[in-house]
Parts: C-alpha cells; sequence; structure tokens
C-alpha cells in the first residue's frame, strides 16, 4: 500500500486528465499462481491487470449546462474492466512507469 501512495506523490502535478478522465498507477502483482511462486506465467500469457491505484482525476463532466463532479480522489483503489482504457507511458523519476487513462464511468469498485 505505501508503493501505491508513493506512486500518487511521485506523479507529475502538470499531467492533468481532461473532464471525466481517470489516470490509474495499475498493481504490479506477480507472475504466478497458488500465491507460493509454484507456476510462472509466460510473456506471452499475462492477464491485464484489473485492480489500480487512482493518480490523477479530471475536473468532471458537464451535463445538461451542470458540471458533475467526480467521485474519485487520488489515492483510491479501484478495480476496473480489463478490456477498457488506454495504456499509456510516462516517465517517473528517471524509469518508464504504465499506467491506464480511462472514463471514470468504466471503473467497476472502489475497494
Amino acid at each position: 500500500m505505501e508503493n501505491k501512495i508513493s506512486m500518487v506523490a511521485k506523479f507529475p502535478k502538470h499531467i492533468r486528465p481532461l473532464a471525466d478522465r481517470i489516470i490509474i498507477y495499475p498493481d504490479q502483482g506477480d507472475d504466478t499462481f497458488g500465491g507460493r511462486g509454484i507456476i510462472h506465467v509466460p510473456d506471452n500469457k499475462k492477464f491485464k491487470k484489473t485492480k489500480g491505484t487512482v493518480v490523477a482525476v479530471g475536473n468532471g463532466k458537464y451535463f445538461k449546462d451542470m458540471e458533475v463532479a467526480m467521485e474519485l480522489n487520488p489515492g483510491d483503489r479501484v478495480v476496473y474492466n480489463k478490456y477498457t482504457g488506454v495504456e499509456v507511458y510516462f516517465n517517473i523519476a528517471g524509469v518508464s512507469t504504465e499506467f491506464m487513462i480511462m472514463p471514470e464511468r468504466e471503473i467497476l469498485a472502489k475497494i
């Protein structure tokens, strides 16, 4: 959990998603089954991540001339559909790091 909070703090403040979009730092799980590291998953069979931490949120969207506020905040842990969003890479402290950008409506749950 501490790693996720530090990623929120490290994420550049000048990168801000538009409207109702959010930027998520996907969980960096291990590539093994069973929790004991017995079976290794080869590169061509890796699963897409479905959990992550929100690192940035847009200002919200407009509906009938009214601003609809965002429900999520940076630091929130979320579950999202594995077939949604766009993978992007940002340079964080000299390391190319994977993030996901998606509309807030694609979030399935806050955990």
